[in-house]
């Protein structure tokens, strides 16, 4: 196993939406988007008033401030461009612990051969275990960490026209779903289609009374050079206020 030091390993999660998908290629992200709605039990309060707008800063700064205020939260990302010939995928998980300065991240993405990068930071210190699919296990080492922040991007919010579609309770929780009905910026969606090359666009919100967005869909077919992709991003936030972050089993190999 290699082992080398690195002066700065970035420790934040992959960012919400991408401006230009990478080739990738691997796993589902179905472990943390759940199973769907448990049905509303009528005792939910709605996150906006049918019919008020939805904006892309008020949803992103009520979701921050709820999340950081829980003190701990696991945030899952997924983006996806098939065509005929490929399969891009980039899949992220990662658990933070704010009261003990804790964080755990898994990403796994696929650019000429599959790669499993870990990265676990506590007291300072960010350890990183890289596993390639064909090739050595590789381990990093940096003191400093970054809080991998929630912070969503309004955008890629501000980009649909939203209507809400009531209450409903997801893996327990009570949230407003909205879905668009409607593209107001095209140029903000991931791969920056224009009208004339995007089709069959939708997205849903659900979004919790305290303003936590607790997932995004978003899934478009786009024309491109004369073949069709199918984009599909997700987002979701988990476990808000009762995440854990163990230490890895791999800690004392990259400690050594």
């Amino acid at each position: 196993m290699a082992r080398y030091e690195t002066p700065s390993v970035r420790t934040t999660l992959a960012t919400l939406f991408v401006g230009v998908l990478v080739l990738t290629a691997g796993c589902s992200a179905a472990g943390i988007f759940g199973g769907g709605g448990d049905g509303d039990n009528g005792s939910i309060e709605p996150y906006t008033d049918s019919g008020d707008e939805l904006d892309g800063e008020m949803l992103n700064e009520s979701h921050t401030e709820a999340i950081e205020s829980a003190g701990s939260y696991t945030l899952g990302y997924n983006v996806t461009l098939s065509g005929s010939n490929s399969s891009l995928v980039q899949n992220t998980r990662g658990q933070v612990d704010l009261e003990n300065d804790r964080q755990y991240a898994v990403q796994f993405v696929s650019l000429f051969g599959n790669r499993t990068t870990y990265r676990y930071t506590a007291d300072g210190t960010t350890y990183q275990r890289i596993v390639p699919e064909n090739g050595e296990t590789q381990y990093q080492t940096s003191n400093g960490s970054t809080t991998a922040s929630p912070a969503i991007n309004t955008n890629n919010v501000d980009a649909f026209e939203w209507e809400q579609q009531g209450t409903e309770t997801v893996d327990g929780v009570g949230v407003t779903r909205y879905e668009a009905t409607g593209v107001a910026n095209y140029s903000a969606l991931p791969t920056a289609p224009s009208e004339a090359n995007a089709s069959d666009v939708s997205a849903t919100l659900l979004v919790s009374e305290d303003g936590v967005m607790h997932e995004y869909t978003l899934d478009y077919t786009q024309e491109s050079s004369g073949a069709t992709q199918e984009i599909s991003l997700r987002y979701a936030a988990t476990e808000v206020g009762s995440t854990t972050v163990e230490e890895p089993d791999w800690l004392d190999e990259a400690r050594n």
